[in-house]
Protein backbone atom coordinates (compact mmCIF):
# COMPACT_ATOMS: atom_id res chain seq x y z
CA UNK A 1 0.00 0.00 0.00
CA UNK A 2 2.75 2.46 0.93
CA UNK A 3 4.52 2.04 -2.44
CA UNK A 4 1.27 2.79 -4.25
CA UNK A 5 0.86 6.04 -2.29
CA UNK A 6 4.46 7.14 -2.78
CA UNK A 7 4.35 6.47 -6.52
CA UNK A 8 1.62 9.07 -6.93
CA UNK A 9 3.17 11.79 -4.81
CA UNK A 10 6.79 11.92 -3.62
CA UNK A 11 5.86 14.39 -0.85
CA UNK A 12 3.90 11.67 1.00
CA UNK A 13 0.94 14.05 1.23
CA UNK A 14 -2.49 12.89 0.17
CA UNK A 15 -3.71 14.80 -2.87
CA UNK A 16 -7.21 15.65 -4.01
CA UNK A 17 -8.84 16.98 -7.17
CA UNK A 18 -12.43 17.97 -7.76
CA UNK A 19 -14.63 17.72 -10.80
CA UNK A 20 -17.06 20.67 -10.72
CA UNK A 21 -15.55 22.47 -7.73
CA UNK A 22 -18.49 24.91 -7.56
CA UNK A 23 -18.56 27.04 -4.42
CA UNK A 24 -15.57 25.20 -2.90
CA UNK A 25 -17.33 23.68 0.12
CA UNK A 26 -15.80 20.30 -0.69
CA UNK A 27 -12.46 22.01 -1.25
CA UNK A 28 -12.58 23.57 2.20
CA UNK A 29 -13.46 20.24 3.80
CA UNK A 30 -10.53 18.53 2.04
CA UNK A 31 -8.12 21.27 3.11
CA UNK A 32 -9.35 21.10 6.72
CA UNK A 33 -8.47 17.41 6.98
CA UNK A 34 -5.04 17.86 5.42
CA UNK A 35 -5.37 17.02 1.72
CA UNK A 36 -3.30 18.96 -0.78
CA UNK A 37 -5.68 20.29 -3.42
CA UNK A 38 -3.94 19.92 -6.79
CA UNK A 39 -6.49 20.79 -9.48
CA UNK A 40 -10.18 21.14 -10.20
CA UNK A 41 -12.55 21.46 -13.10
CA UNK A 42 -15.12 24.22 -13.20
CA UNK A 43 -16.56 26.23 -16.10
CA UNK A 44 -17.99 29.12 -14.08
CA UNK A 45 -15.25 31.82 -14.14
CA UNK A 46 -16.01 33.22 -10.65
CA UNK A 47 -16.03 29.76 -9.08
CA UNK A 48 -12.85 28.78 -10.94
CA UNK A 49 -11.11 31.88 -9.54
CA UNK A 50 -12.42 31.08 -6.08
CA UNK A 51 -10.85 27.62 -6.26
CA UNK A 52 -7.48 28.98 -7.45
CA UNK A 53 -7.48 31.76 -4.85
CA UNK A 54 -8.32 29.34 -2.05
CA UNK A 55 -5.89 26.55 -2.93
CA UNK A 56 -3.22 27.92 -5.23
CA UNK A 57 -4.15 24.93 -7.42
CA UNK A 58 -5.14 25.22 -11.04
CA UNK A 59 -8.71 25.12 -12.28
CA UNK A 60 -8.68 23.28 -15.60
CA UNK A 61 -12.06 24.36 -16.98
CA UNK A 62 -14.33 21.74 -18.53
CA UNK A 63 -14.42 18.35 -16.76
CA UNK A 64 -14.47 16.66 -20.17
CA UNK A 65 -11.73 18.77 -21.77
CA UNK A 66 -8.15 18.02 -22.72
CA UNK A 67 -6.68 19.77 -19.65
CA UNK A 68 -8.37 17.30 -17.28
CA UNK A 69 -7.28 14.39 -19.49
CA UNK A 70 -3.64 15.36 -19.00
CA UNK A 71 -3.96 16.42 -15.34
CA UNK A 72 -1.91 14.78 -12.60
CA UNK A 73 -3.21 11.66 -10.92
CA UNK A 74 -4.38 12.25 -7.36
CA UNK A 75 -5.16 10.01 -4.40
CA UNK A 76 -8.74 11.20 -4.01
CA UNK A 77 -11.15 12.53 -6.65
CA UNK A 78 -14.38 14.22 -5.57
CA UNK A 79 -17.16 15.04 -7.97
CA UNK A 80 -20.60 16.56 -7.87
CA UNK A 81 -21.94 17.01 -11.39
CA UNK A 82 -25.00 19.25 -11.95
CA UNK A 83 -28.14 17.76 -10.37
CA UNK A 84 -30.89 19.63 -12.25
CA UNK A 85 -31.82 16.67 -14.44
CA UNK A 86 -31.90 14.35 -11.43
CA UNK A 87 -33.71 16.42 -8.80
CA UNK A 88 -37.43 16.19 -8.06
CA UNK A 89 -37.64 19.93 -8.73
CA UNK A 90 -35.93 19.47 -12.12
CA UNK A 91 -36.98 17.74 -15.32
CA UNK A 92 -36.03 14.23 -14.11
CA UNK A 93 -34.52 13.38 -17.50
CA UNK A 94 -31.33 11.95 -16.05
CA UNK A 95 -28.71 11.16 -18.68
CA UNK A 96 -31.03 12.42 -21.43
CA UNK A 97 -31.13 15.94 -19.95
CA UNK A 98 -29.15 19.07 -20.77
CA UNK A 99 -26.53 18.39 -18.08
CA UNK A 100 -27.60 14.98 -16.74
CA UNK A 101 -25.32 13.16 -19.17
CA UNK A 102 -22.35 14.45 -17.15
CA UNK A 103 -23.16 12.17 -14.22
CA UNK A 104 -22.80 9.09 -16.44
CA UNK A 105 -19.87 10.33 -18.50
CA UNK A 106 -17.80 11.26 -15.44
CA UNK A 107 -17.08 7.53 -15.06
CA UNK A 108 -14.78 7.83 -18.10
CA UNK A 109 -12.81 10.58 -16.36
CA UNK A 110 -12.56 8.61 -13.12
CA UNK A 111 -11.41 5.46 -14.91
CA UNK A 112 -8.85 7.43 -16.94
CA UNK A 113 -7.45 9.23 -13.86
CA UNK A 114 -7.64 6.14 -11.58
CA UNK A 115 -7.51 7.84 -8.18
CA UNK A 116 -7.14 5.48 -5.24
CA UNK A 117 -10.50 6.69 -3.93
CA UNK A 118 -13.36 8.62 -5.54
CA UNK A 119 -16.58 10.09 -4.19
CA UNK A 120 -19.59 11.04 -6.31
CA UNK A 121 -22.52 13.07 -5.01
CA UNK A 122 -25.86 13.61 -6.72
CA UNK A 123 -29.52 14.27 -5.89
CA UNK A 124 -31.16 11.57 -3.78
CA UNK A 125 -33.76 11.29 -6.53
CA UNK A 126 -31.22 9.91 -9.05
CA UNK A 127 -32.09 6.24 -8.32
CA UNK A 128 -35.73 7.04 -9.24
CA UNK A 129 -34.92 8.63 -12.61
CA UNK A 130 -35.10 6.32 -15.66
CA UNK A 131 -35.93 3.43 -13.28
CA UNK A 132 -32.43 3.78 -11.78
CA UNK A 133 -30.73 2.54 -14.96
CA UNK A 134 -28.36 5.54 -15.14
CA UNK A 135 -27.17 5.08 -11.56
CA UNK A 136 -26.79 1.33 -12.17
CA UNK A 137 -24.74 2.09 -15.30
CA UNK A 138 -22.40 4.37 -13.32
CA UNK A 139 -21.93 1.78 -10.57
CA UNK A 140 -21.40 -1.08 -13.05
CA UNK A 141 -18.75 0.88 -14.98
CA UNK A 142 -16.84 1.75 -11.81
CA UNK A 143 -17.10 -1.71 -10.21
CA UNK A 144 -14.72 -3.07 -12.83
CA UNK A 145 -11.80 -1.30 -11.10
CA UNK A 146 -13.19 -0.28 -7.71
CA UNK A 147 -14.98 -1.70 -4.70
CA UNK A 148 -18.06 0.54 -4.79
CA UNK A 149 -20.23 1.70 -1.90
CA UNK A 150 -23.55 3.53 -2.37
CA UNK A 151 -25.72 5.26 0.22
CA UNK A 152 -28.49 7.83 0.52
CA UNK A 153 -27.69 10.20 3.37
CA UNK A 154 -29.74 12.81 5.22
CA UNK A 155 -27.40 15.76 5.24
CA UNK A 156 -28.78 17.41 8.37
CA UNK A 157 -27.50 14.41 10.35
CA UNK A 158 -23.95 15.40 9.35
CA UNK A 159 -24.04 19.08 10.25
CA UNK A 160 -25.52 20.51 7.03
CA UNK A 161 -28.08 23.22 7.67
CA UNK A 162 -30.31 21.92 4.85
CA UNK A 163 -32.96 19.22 5.06
CA UNK A 164 -31.92 17.53 1.83
CA UNK A 165 -30.80 13.99 1.15
CA UNK A 166 -27.96 13.12 -1.22
CA UNK A 167 -26.80 9.97 -2.95
CA UNK A 168 -23.12 9.23 -2.38
CA UNK A 169 -21.12 6.69 -4.34
CA UNK A 170 -17.63 5.93 -3.03
CA UNK A 171 -15.09 3.72 -4.73
CA UNK A 172 -11.79 2.31 -3.45
CA UNK A 173 -9.26 0.96 -5.96
CA UNK A 174 -9.24 -2.84 -5.96
CA UNK A 175 -5.41 -2.73 -6.15
CA UNK A 176 -5.43 -1.72 -2.47
CA UNK A 177 -6.45 -5.28 -1.61
CA UNK A 178 -8.25 -5.84 1.68
CA UNK A 179 -8.18 -2.08 2.39
CA UNK A 180 -10.64 -1.57 -0.47
CA UNK A 181 -13.17 -3.67 1.45
CA UNK A 182 -12.81 -1.78 4.74
CA UNK A 183 -14.46 1.54 3.90
CA UNK A 184 -16.95 2.71 6.51
CA UNK A 185 -19.51 5.48 6.16
CA UNK A 186 -19.17 8.35 8.62
CA UNK A 187 -21.44 8.30 11.63
CA UNK A 188 -23.94 11.14 12.11
CA UNK A 189 -22.69 13.99 14.25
Amino acid sequence: KRDCVENINKEKVFTVAELCSGGCLDTISALRVGFKSVWSSEIDPAQARMYSDLTGGKCLGDTFGAAVESAARVHYLKTGQPCTDWARSGKCQGSKGDTGWMFVRQTEVILAKMPQVFRLEISDNAPNVNQGRDVDKVVAALEKRYVVYKRLMEMWRFGDASNRKRLFIVGVDRKLGQTAHEFQWPKPS
